[in-house]
């Protein structure tokens, strides 16, 4: 069975359909995706993950589980995506993270509104726990979840919103009702400063600028004496394609030139400095590790 769903306005037709062929906000307007397939939402507490890193707890939340088809993707050669999609195939997922310390507790994105909530009681968190909601960007995957009901009432009541200046603007030129729902249920909102060293909420987190996939697409670094983690949001797509030919683009990458740039850019980082790595769509739990390799890198996900 196959349904459509629309984000705009929050409303979905049988949200929850074994699959479901998603409509995409790209650059403004609504662009049907027929490459991004649902898989559906696990049970039993199977959609969060719990790592310690140093004084921080850090947990990955699965929202839902996806695959993407060959098509969503530009810039390669038909023979590499053969070979890493023989059956037109690319595992994906919606992921959003948390980084706790102390009686502080922050978010990392939101979401659809499928299994987030659900996973984030498994983990022993309410809602109005959450301290603060950092935005990658503002793509209705990463935002949808901010809102709950038909009175578009606060999913996190208690949470200060965290954006950078440019999404903003780009969010209220790409889609302004929703927005606008936003920014009546949320009283606090922040701009994410362009001092890379500013903490941001806690202080084992700063905001690295990541522009291409939107004008103002952020990702976020978790530093402890432990570890080093980058929350890379939508700075890739598919799992390995990217990693291997950072030149590959999703068609939803605003800017494609920059987005490819950036994505080269931040993976060397990454691999120079023996960063962890965890992406929005990275399958779940949605982290590992980043190695050089050829004119590319290599990824090795994290084992549960």
């Amino acid at each position: 069975m196959t349904c459509l769903l629309s984000c705009e306005d929050h409303e979905f037709k049988n949200p929850d359909p074994p699959c479901a062929i998603f409509i995409v906000r790209a650059t403004g307007i609504f662009l049907s995706v027929p490459g991004i397939i649902a898989a559906g939402v696990p049970e039993n507490g199977s959609g969060v993950s719990y790592r310690k890193m140093g004084d921080v707890d850090f947990f990955s939340l699965l929202d839902r589980s996806s695959e993407f088809t060959r098509e969503i993707f530009i810039g390669t050669n038909s023979r590499l995506l053969e070979r890493l999609a023989p059956q037109n195939r690319i595992a994906a997922s919606i992921n959003a993270f948390v980084i706790r310390s102390g009686e502080t507790t922050v978010l990392v994105d939101t979401g659809m509104g499928f299994g987030v909530l659900d996973h984030l009681k498994a983990a022993g968190i309410r809602p109005e726990q959450i301290n603060a909601v950092l935005l990658t960007h503002s793509h209705q995957d990463h935002v949808q979840g901010l809102l709950a009901g038909q009175e578009n009432r606060a999913t996190f009541p208690n949470a200060t919103l965290w954006i950078a200046p440019a999404e903003m603007e780009f969010w209220k030129s790409a889609n302004a009702t929703w927005f606008e729902k936003c920014r009546q249920a949320y009283r606090n909102w922040k701009m994410i400063p362009n001092d890379k060293t500013a903490p941001i909420v806690l202080p084992q987190i700063t905001a690295i600028a990541a522009p291409g996939h939107t004008p103002g697409h952020t990702v976020f670094l978790v530093s402890t004496k432990d570890e080093r983690l980058l929350l890379a949001g939508d700075l890739l797509h598919g799992v390995p394609l990217q990693f291997l030919d950072p030149e590959v683009n999703a068609r939803f990458d605003v800017d494609q030139k920059m987005a490819a740039k950036t994505r080269r850019q931040i993976l060397s980082r990454v691999a120079a400095n023996g960063w962890t790595f965890a992406g929005a769509h990275v399958p779940f739990p949605g982290g590992g590790k980043v190695t050089s390799e050829g004119s590319g890198f290599r990824f090795t996900a994290w084992e549960e």
